[in-house]
């Protein structure tokens, strides 16, 4: 019978400690980005809504109807149409779905920003910008409840005024939960670690 190496232990230990940590670490941040802080206020200077959803385009035009904001700002205008419709021409038009940029709706003027790059943290960029020029110092973030967190984090290191977040809810059943929590875990990680430019 040979001798137990003694040197295997100490290894064996480290291993179960890390994936223990990971692990643990992994369901706490899924239960932060499943239960995101919510706040929908009784007027804000302007609504962000963030592509892609008609879930959130949705909730956006209903806060606007409910007298919250007279500006929202959709994320992709033009994108979301030729995703959506691929013959399409690339111009905004008017849609059930995506708002024609610079118009005077009934409850609301729309304001379009095409964000570069095709990621949050640009379209956080391109709000802030647009919210420095228009003098705005409260927004209300839209975005799908997996996503609302990392957003708001994002919104919070460019934008200085109050940001009140309010979550839609996108139709998918248990497997786009699962992706939307692998890639959000990712996505999250990644903006820690390398921070978006504002």
């Amino acid at each position: 019978m040979s001798p137990r190496n003694p040197a295997r232990r100490p290894r064996r230990t480290t291993v179960i400690v890390v994936a223990s940590v990971a692990l643990i670490a992994f369901g706490v941040f899924q239960w932060l980005i499943w239960n995101p802080r919510q706040e929908v206020p009784a007027r804000a200077d302007a609504i962000l809504v963030l592509a892609y959803g008609n879930d959130r385009q949705e909730l956006g035009r209903d806060l606007a109807a409910r007298g919250v904001s007279e500006n929202m700002v959709v994320s992709h205008s033009v994108k979301v149409r030729r995703f959506l419709d691929p013959t399409d021409e690339l111009k905004p038009k008017d849609g059930e779905w995506v708002e024609e940029c610079d118009r005077d709706y009934p409850h609301y003027r729309s304001y379009c920003i095409e964000p570069d790059p095709n990621t949050t943290g640009g379209e956080v960029a391109a709000f802030r910008q647009l919210a420095n020029e228009k003098g705005w110092t409260s927004v209300v973030l839209v975005t799908e409840r997996s996503h609302l967190a990392r957003a708001e984090m994002l919104l919070n290191r460019c934008f200085s005024g109050q940001i009140y977040p309010v979550a839609s809810h996108p139709e998918g059943g248990i497997f786009r939960a699962i992706q939307r929590s692998f890639y959000e875990f990712g996505a999250y990680l990644k903006d820690v670690v390398f921070p978006p430019s504002c």
